[in-house]
């Protein structure tokens, strides 16, 4: 079952595109620490807060700002 995620609360943080863009293109939480050289629990948290930004009635839904 596929889910909209939107994130539409407030304009994201450069770091916060591209870990959603890194999460978007199937790149492990350790994967994107060691590119972006933030720890792994940064990463989580960031990923975290950026879902929990867009939870709507009980929908989680995130729709990253990630310019192409």
């Amino acid at each position: 079952m596929a889910r909209d995620i939107t994130i539409s609360t407030r304009v994201l943080t450069p770091f916060e595109q591209l870990v959603l863009e890194l999460v978007c293109e199937g790149k492990s939480n350790a994967a994107i620490a060691h590119q972006t050289s933030h720890s792994e629990k940064v990463v989580e948290n960031t990923v975290s807060r950026s879902a929990q930004m867009g939870k709507d009635g009980g929908v989680e839904r995130l729709d990253a700002q990630i310019s192409q």
